[in-house]
């Protein structure tokens, strides 16, 4: 063998004692062996989850574009689908009936308006019958008749939060 070259003793008085080199233990060997293995499998493994990553986002990317595409084309048939309904209803424009200017602000300021609303009406001079409207007809009759103050009066109405869809 060639221990010779670490062949060492010790000798006090009587006493000799002849040290050999120690020998790798096994578990050493096996901590060494261990160590690439557990580095190879764990690049292995990221390799692997990079190519799956890479494959996932490759189909997620076509899913999405397929998605944006129907989307496309769903917005596309909606506007269609929109101006064929706005054709027909400005071709059916005169089958909608409209409220002259002085029954129509007569109903928005005054919905339950009753006889008297009727009588203020014939006073604005609108109707066939003519006759002599007292002072408060007429002050209605100005205010319903200057549009800026229409106006002013519709949007300060439609800003109130209990401003519902019916009276708009």
């Amino acid at each position: 063998m060639h221990y010779d070259v670490f062949v060492f003793q010790i000798r006090v008085g009587n006493f000799t004692k002849t040290l050999l080199p120690k020998q790798a233990a096994p578990s050493l060997l096996l901590i060494l062996v261990l160590i690439p293995i557990i580095i190879v499998v764990i690049v292995g493994a990221v390799w692997y989850s990079y190519i799956k990553q890479r494959k996932m986002a490759a189909q997620m990317d076509k899913q999405l574009e397929l998605l944006e595409c129907d989307i496309r084309n769903d917005i596309r048939q909606g506007f269609v689908d929109m101006q064929t309904e706005k054709c027909d209803l400005i071709e059916n424009v005169g089958a909608i009936p409209f409220l002259d200017y002085k029954h129509f602000a007569s109903r928005i300021f005054f919905p339950d308006g009753g006889p008297v609303m009727t009588s203020c009406i014939k006073d604005i001079g609108q109707d066939a019958v003519k006759g002599q409207p007292d002072e408060s007809c007429q002050a209605l009759s100005r205010l319903i008749r200057d549009q800026v103050f229409l106006t002013s009066f519709v949007h300060a109405l439609e800003e109130q939060k209990n401003f519902n869809v019916k009276e708009k």
